[in-house]
């Protein structure tokens, strides 16, 4: 996840427990990266992001990671951990694919587009 500068571990470990409690997932790992991004004329541009990972399995085993598809209050859950990032991490939440007709373009692919 993308994150600022000043974002802490405390916060990245308060937001796992946010996920647990409402979500019944397990963070068993963090990592912060603040030593990727670019340079070009205008400087150097940091990729401040996060990378958090979970257990999806309950305590019988079942794993629980295609309800994330599902829906809850008319919004799909995985839209609803965006929300609660955004908020947690204060933090200004992104605009929805669906609003934005972005299109994703794959990581390869954007490195090969930056290299043109």
């Amino acid at each position: 996840m993308n994150i600022k500068a000043d974002t802490t571990m405390a916060e990245l470990e308060n937001l796992a427990k946010h996920f647990k409690d409402k979500y019944g997932i397990h963070c068993y790992q963090i990592a912060i990266h603040k030593d990727e991004g670019y340079k070009d004329e205008n400087g150097t541009h940091l990729n401040n992001h996060a990378h958090m990972e979970f257990v999806t399995l309950d305590e019988r085993g079942i794993n629980h990671q295609r309800d994330f598809g599902k829906r809850l209050d008319g919004k799909k859950i995985l839209s609803h951990i965006q929300d609660d990032v955004a908020k947690l991490l204060n933090m200004k939440r992104g605009v929805s694919v669906k609003t934005s007709k972005a299109k994703r373009i794959e990581p390869r692919v954007w490195a090969g587009l930056k290299e043109e």
